[in-house]
């Protein structure tokens, strides 16, 4: 199947007509994910690295999660879902520098691409269901010099979604329903059903989601923005080793409000990158420090 999904990308690659310059070849494109089993519902997030690989520094225009093209098929290879972006846009964008031998790192939801909407918890209601995956990448990189695309395509990942069971499954069930107090209009139960959830099953591979759905309903909903700022460093302090705290940690770089400043930012890189130095977390954190991938106002 690794080889179908690059003959699809390949050949999309060519009938797009993109570019291959020496820029385009020395940057490297890698896909991770946080393991290699997931369950119903949970999020799966992806790892994105852009790795300068060459002798000079290149500038890189919008490496950024709406940019990237995720291309995802089940066993028998049939394509479950892909999506689209573009990169019109570039010209008005500021680029980021990526010196020689350093790395870029975006991340993204698969469950959240797999319903179509990157920023609604509610398409959990149409999660991945069990069975064997298959995921790759593709990124537009906008030379500046030909002010064209140069595509780049990342390896192939293999992953399987498992039924939830035991006590996984009783949070699986207190999360779903959270889901359904939301579609409700029921808030203040929505919020208690998932801190239930955060209760009950502190180390559940759905509780990070819990504080995430109360973030949101708390914060776009209830419009209690300070609240809410809170429950990403929760996220991040709890789990800082599991794909949802660097998610987190991603997300917080790029907001640019009162409760996250430039000043907040520059802590959290510091604390982080030296606090849990051997997690994921962690270790992204000190990539961060290295580039410029990340230019808070």
């Amino acid at each position: 199947m690794r080889t179908s999904i690059k003959l699809l990308l390949i050949a999309f690659h060519f009938s797009a007509c993109s570019y291959s310059t020496s820029f385009g070849r020395q940057l490297k494109l890698t896909l991770e994910l946080e393991k290699s089993r997931f369950l119903e519902a949970e999020p799966i997030y992806a790892f994105v690295y852009l790795t300068n690989t060459g002798a000079s520094d290149v500038n890189v225009y919008l490496f950024h999660d709406t940019q990237l093209h995720f291309s995802l098929y089940d066993e028998g290879g049939k394509p479950v879902t892909q999506t689209l972006s573009s990169i019109a846009d570039a010209y008005f964008v500021k680029p980021r520098l990526l010196p020689a031998g350093e790395k870029m790192i975006e991340t993204e939801n698969l469950q959240l691409i797999f319903g179509n909407n990157r920023h609604n918890w509610t398409v959990y209601k149409n999660y991945l269901v069990a069975g064997r995956y298959s995921a790759t990448v593709w990124y537009q990189h906008f030379n500046e010099q030909t002010r064209k695309g140069d595509t780049l395509i990342s390896n192939t990942v293999d992953f399987e979604v498992a039924r939830p069971r035991g006590d996984e499954g009783k949070a699986f069930q207190l999360l779903m329903e959270g889901l359904d107090l939301l579609s409700q209009r029921n808030y203040d139960l929505q919020i208690r059903k998932l801190s239930e959830l955060i209760r009950l099953y502190p180390q559940s591979v759905y509780a990070p989601a819990a504080y995430d759905q109360q973030r949101l309903t708390i914060g776009v909903i209830l419009h209690d923005e300070e609240k809410a700022s809170g429950s990403r460093l929760r996220v991040i302090e709890e789990y800082p080793d599991r794909g949802a705290a660097l998610y987190q940690f991603l997300s917080i770089m790029k907001i640019n409000d009162k409760y996250y400043s430039r000043e907040k930012k520059e802590e959290l890189l510091k604390k982080y990158g030296t606090g849990h130095p051997n997690t994921r977390l962690g270790k992204a954190s000190k990539d961060l420090m290295r580039t410029t991938q990340y230019i808070v106002k």
